[in-house]
């Protein structure tokens, strides 16, 4: 494994010698150079002069570390005496220590352009120019001179180090030695000819090392070079002496703390190596050095999918740090991710073209993709040059005879055989040694690395902006792009990142420019490509988009990024032949890259084409085995095609080839479960917390199994077992009480909860937990109860105090939301959640603007959290703001595909804009990622009623009732569609067959009442409820269920009868006075039904639907004040519920404020896109507020339609109006 070095860096390979060459002194010099700037003029500047106040108050905040305050009172002081170069020297100074050396490079010119006094301002700018790697720059600005020696040799140490960057070895040595003779007491010349002179003349760099120590022995810096250069000797534990010695003068002192970290990650001592580099992550979340050594340390315990994610991340600067390359490349190889391994490894042979044991393992890598070639490209010329080994000789030899050419292969066995006599496998068995290389289960355990010590390195400009971007900063990403353009103005990737900032800002103009900046540079560029052509798409200019690809084609015909560009155009206009035949052709460019394959199997799944997604998937399959991407494919396709156990064995082999992937673990486990294979899952599982013992998530996961197969109380036997071995955790209560409720046992899970805070009074997820329990069962007294005691004991708890404002936002205390979350966000003013939760009560409170306010904060507060999208796309459903809402939601969806709440927000776009068929597409997705979530599946079975496709409406909840088969909504809904399939006496007979089964359970009885009153056999369904209520009078839904039908029957006065029957034994049943107040109020007995329903908002203050009705009776009645107020408290008690934002809206049109009421109305019409009294009400509102063109539109529409409502004759008379105007 490569090794990281802090200081002389250098490639080893475990048994065999250092590697010699150019490409070793490389890294090492560049360690020189970081050291160089982080040091060589770190102590503050002693400035000619002290020129205005503002510079002895800057003095005063770089003293207690306050340094953005410095820079503010630097360049203000700058805007009052723009001419003065000590103001300018100072501020780059300032921003040299707040680590942006261009803007310290500016200042540090702008003081050389005044005529400043050159000691204010070199220091500075020699350490920002070194900082960005402008050695040329600071060889040519910067020369040697008769200045005071000390100075000097500071400049000389300066440029020594840039005459390093540029790989003249005998430069740097010899202006570093000038250094020295200049100031013999100065410490840091010595140290870096120390540190350039450790590869070549070791003991030479001993000695001057150890000068520097003599003369300083309490300097840090010096301390943890001489352990670096033992480290490079072989010397750990010396070189771990020396680093805490180092660390002991200077606590603070980052490549100490990184060295000895490297150390310990080297010696395997993870805990330790943990200590130094988990606060420096902390406090430092981007620093490229600590990352790549926690990358490291994770590879090395096998932990490859957590390794990747953070070679992933911090992967831009692998183009200076080549060793990253190599372990990027050997992770990825170890995940099976054997195309992406390939491309990595090859950049890092670019750079060390001679490393045995690189070009190993991307021969491995073109091999499991079926390419022998490429595999013999790559091992046949270090072969040729370098001696070889015995384990590549032999891995050529098995390229050789994939490739069918067997005399070479065995040319190749016989020179391995001659290496290693004794191995008599390399003969017999060449396959067994390569097929485990290529897996990487050993691959990573002597990885040797090369170390660059370029510790917290500035972040790439390219992944500054796009930093930026994500952050929403765009003016921040707008100014970091044009500044690499200006640097760079022959990059097209400067000019590509330009244009994109510029289409976030929404400057379309300025984006092309930008995009077409970039292809005059390069024609063939792809990012400019694509991205001028989506921008084209975005702004309705198709034809142009096809005309940049088909441009792009005329030149080069196999250009995949054109062709996949182009079918992603056809795709959008639904041409499915002309999108197929695109990706097909970049198929055929793009032989040895899945992706063009991928894409075609999602088009076929997006059609629900299972069958030829299923085709397509195999034969990648096939192609790339090892590719988990493509195996995940097939999984994807093979359920969607009904292959439950194909699906089942795609997952099984992707979850082999990345045992430590969440997401394919999720899925297999997922389908096990699905298939009811828990025997299967549980060893799954079982494996996993062997690999992860300290995963509490798979141990409830497991607990969860436990449930499915022996039953709710021995998933919770297994809980309570699992939670005596690890007591520190909650999980095993939470998952447990989840076992319970699932089961209906209600009270268990309140008990257990209960038991659980007891024992642990300050655990917030457990009292969260218990809260969110009682508010799911209808108790938000016990919720707020439950969270206030905590909050007695602790009144700052954050956590339980925003669970309280949320809270009070669900039960329309919107007041005292807004309270908590004001005092909360003024302590967190980056809580996303918090941010969200202010921008529901501003959108509770119809304040559009200062809701989006929120969101955007919050956007940009947690720019890879689905949350602040997912806002976004209600807020501007809320508006009615169509266009925007679908933008915003097919953004999330695509940005987070697997995210449930994601697609779900797309789907409810696609819903209330009438794409029936993407929606039903979309909610088979979510059903696909979460297929026991009930309100999901229920979309989705309602779309495809709703499309008549009841046989898969059937299918659906048949599998569905296969996993929860004592769910009585999915029971009640298979009834339906089967009456659907076979007629009214198969849906009875399926109810009363199932009844059987779950005796006691009303639903049969509702659903075939149900169905047999739409058929029209109301008398029957009257006899069948008679019968039930008789066997079970104190039924609520049955008594209401017959009382409904007595009044639809016309017997008004038996469905107030059976209802006070009720009532007199059971006075404060609420469900049954609740239906007994809509009876009277269909009858207009308008007193009665005020009666009733100040009977309940007095005994529940927050019943929506009770203060609704409540609010709608006294506007009949004219009093319009008392109805506002109570359907004000009815829409803040359940916010975002059509009928209840239409009564107020109504309410509010009567009182005058049309602006305010189409507010609601519009609301309410987004919520309920197909009741037609609320389409009625908004046309009034549009035609109030002037909008007429719209209040016509919507009135063509709703009259159209042919459906009936009460004010239909208003609607035509309306209708007429307008029309007339």
């Amino acid at each position: 494994m490569p090794e990281a070095g802090l200081g002389v860096t250098v490639v080893c390979t475990k048994g065999n010698a250092m590697l010699q060459g150019r490409s070793r002194c490389r890294c090492r010099w560049r360690f020189i150079v970081f050291a160089c700037a982080v040091a060589l003029f770190a102590c503050p500047t002693a400035y000619a002069k002290d020129s205005t106040a503002s510079v002895k108050d800057a003095e005063q905040y770089v003293a207690k570390g306050n340094l953005k305050a410095a820079e503010i009172e630097l360049r203000n002081a700058i805007r009052e005496a723009p001419q003065d170069p000590v103001l300018h020297a100072r501020l780059a100074d300032v921003y040299l220590q707040l680590a942006d050396p261009a803007a310290a490079e500016r200042e540090a010119r702008a003081a050389l352009e005044r005529n400043g006094d050159e000691a204010d301002y070199i220091p500075a700018l020699t350490d920002a120019l070194l900082r960005q790697e402008k050695f040329a720059d600071l060889l040519n600005l910067v020369k040697p001179g008769d200045r005071a020696p000390a100075l000097e040799s500071k400049i000389r140490t300066a440029l020594g180090t840039a005459e390093a960057g540029l790989r003249d070895r005998d430069k740097a040595e010899d202006l570093l030695r000038e250094a020295v003779k200049l100031d013999p007491s100065a410490v840091r010349p010595k140290i870096q000819l120390a540190r350039l002179l450790t590869g070549t003349k070791p003991e030479e760099a001993t000695k001057f090392i150890d000068e520097a120590i003599a003369a300083n022995p309490r300097s840090a810096e010096a301390l943890q070079v001489k352990g670096e250069m033992l480290r490079s000797r072989g010397d750990q534990d010396g070189a771990v002496r020396l680093f805490d010695e180092a660390l002991k003068i200077d606590p603070k002192n980052l490549l100490a703390h990184l060295s000895r970290a490297n150390v310990n990650v080297t010696l395997g001592k993870y805990k330790a190596a943990d200590e130094d580099l988990d606060p420096i992550l902390k406090a430092s979340p981007n620093n490229f050095m600590a990352n790549y050594l926690r990358g490291l340390e994770l590879a090395k315990k096998q932990d490859y999918a957590a390794a990747d994610r953070i070679f992933d991340r911090i992967s831009p600067a692998f183009s200076v740090f080549w060793a990253g390359y190599y372990l990027q490349g050997a992770t990825k190889l170890a995940l099976g991710q054997s195309a992406q391994a390939e491309a990595l490894l090859a950049k890092y042979l670019t750079r060390v073209p001679d490393d045995l044991k690189a070009a190993r393992l991307v021969a491995t890598a073109a091999l499991q993709q079926r390419s022998p070639s490429r595999a013999i490209e790559y091992l046949k010329p270090i072969v040729d040059k370098v001696p070889a080994d015995a384990a590549i000789l032999t891995l050529l030899g098995n390229a050789y005879m994939s490739e069918g050419k067997p005399d070479l292969a065995l040319q190749q066995f016989e020179k391995a055989a001659a290496l290693d006599p004794d191995n008599p496998a390399i003969k017999t068995r060449v396959g067994i040694s390569e097929i485990d290389l290529g897996q990487g289960q050993q691959g990573l355990s002597t990885l040797e690395q090369v170390f660059a010590t370029e510790a917290g390195a500035p972040v790439a400009g390219p992944t500054l902006v796009l930093t930026e971007l994500r952050a929403k900063r765009l003016d921040k990403a707008a100014e970091v792009a044009s500044s690499l353009v200006k640097r760079d103005a022959k990059n097209p990737l400067y000019f590509t990142l330009l244009g994109i900032v510029r289409v976030s800002q929404r400057d379309y103009p300025a984006a092309e420019d930008s995009f077409r900046a970039a292809l005059a540079i390069n024609p063939e560029f792809p990012a400019a490509t694509r991205d001028l052509a989506q921008l084209y798409v975005a702004t309705g200019r198709s034809d142009d988009a096809k005309k940049v690809y088909t441009d792009l084609l005329a030149k080069k015909a196999d250009d995949v990024t054109a062709l996949l560009g182009l079918s992603d155009i056809y795709i959008s206009e639904k041409k499915w032949p002309e999108a197929t035949d695109a990706i097909n052709r970049a198929r055929s460019a793009a032989k040895n890259d899945p992706s063009p394959g991928l894409k075609l199997v999602a088009v076929y799944e997006a059609r629900q084409d299972w069958k030829s997604a299923k085709s397509v998937a195999t034969e990648l399959a096939a192609q790339f085995p090892g590719d988990v991407t493509v195996l995940e494919a097939q999984g994807r396709a093979q359920w969607g095609a009904g292959d439950k156990d194909g699906a089942v064995s795609s997952y099984k082999r992707a979850h082999d080839l990345a045992p430590n992937s969440i997401p394919v673990l999720s899925r297999y486990l997922s389908l096990l479960n699905e298939n009811k294979y828990f025997a299967e899952a549980r060893g799954v599982l079982q494996d996993a917390i062997a690999r992860d013992p300290n995963n509490a998530s798979l141990k409830a996961d497991l607990i969860r199994v436990e449930g499915e197969m022996n039953g709710v109380d021995a998933g919770v036997a297994k809980a309570k077992a699992l939670a005596n071995d690890d007591p520190k955790s909650n999980v095993y209560y939470l998952v447990a009480a989840e076992l319970y409720e699932k089961s209906g046992r209600t009270r268990d899970a309140i008990a257990m909860l209960d038991n659980a805070v007891a024992a642990r009074p300050s655990d917030d997820a457990l009292i969260g937990a218990l809260a969110q329990l009682f508010r799911r069962t209808g108790d938000p007294g016990k919720a707020e109860e439950a969270l206030s005691k905590r909050l007695k004991a602790d009144p700052k708890d954050a956590v339980i105090r925003a669970a309280l404002a949320s809270l009070y936002l669900t039960t329309g205390r919107i007041a005292e939301a807004k309270k908590i979350y004001t005092e909360l966000i003024s302590q967190r003013p980056n809580d996303a959640a918090l941010l969200l939760g202010l921008a529901e009560v501003a959108a509770q409170e119809k304040n559009w603007s200062e809701a989006m306010d929120y969101v955007n904060r919050a956007r940009a507060a947690a720019p890879n959290d689905p949350a602040p999208e997912i806002a976004l796309v209600n807020l501007y459903g809320s508006q009615q703001n169509w266009k925007d809402a679908a933008a915003a939601a097919n953004d999330v969806a695509e940005r987070f595909p697997a995210i449930p709440e994601a697609l779900d927000a797309k789907g409810r776009v696609q819903i209330a804009t009438g794409d029936k068929e993407g929606a039903t597409a979309t909610y088979k997705r979510i059903y696909e990622l979460v297929p026991n979530s009930v309100p999901m599946l229920s979309r989705y079975v309602a779309l495809l009623n709703s499309a008549k496709n009841f046989s898969e409406a059937r299918t659906v909840l048949q599998t569905a009732l296969a996993r929860d088969p004592k769910n009585s909504q999915l029971r009640g809904d298979l009834i339906r569609v089967e009456a659907e399939i076979d007629g009214l006496e198969s849906g009875l007979a399926k109810a009363r067959a199932l009844a059987q089964e779950d005796s006691g359970n009303p639903v049969y009885d509702l659903v075939s009442v149900e169905l047999l009153e739409k058929a029209g056999r109301s008398a029957e369904a009257v006899m069948l409820l008679e019968k039930a209520v008789a066997a079970r009078p104190s039924d609520d839904n049955l008594v209401t269920a017959l009382s409904r039908l007595y009044a639809r029957t016309g017997e008004l006065g038996k469905a107030e009868a059976v209802l006070n029957s009720r009532l007199k034994i059971e006075p404060k049943d609420l469900a049954i006075r609740s239906t007994l107040a809509s009876i009277y109020l269909e009858q207009k007995k308008y007193d009665n039904a005020i009666d009733e329903y100040t009977r309940i908002i007095t005994e529940r203050p927050a019943d929506a639907g009770a203060l609704n009705n409540l609010a709608w009776l006294y506007q009949q009645k004219g009093d319009l004040a008392k109805a506002r107020g109570l359907a004000e408290r009815a829409t803040a008690a359940s916010p975002r519920v059509p009928q209840i934002d239409d009564t107020l809206g109504w309410i509010l049109l009567a009182q005058g404020d049309a602006q305010k009421a189409l507010t609601y109305l519009s609301a309410a019409n987004l919520s309920a896109p197909g009741n037609p009294d609320i389409q009625y009400h908004l046309a009034v509102a549009l035609h109030r507020v002037g909008r007429q063109a719209d209040a016509q539109a919507t009135l063509e529409h709703l009259l159209g339609s042919g459906v009936s409502f009460s004010d239909k004759a208003e609607a035509e008379k309306l209708l007429q109006q307008l029309k007339r105007s």
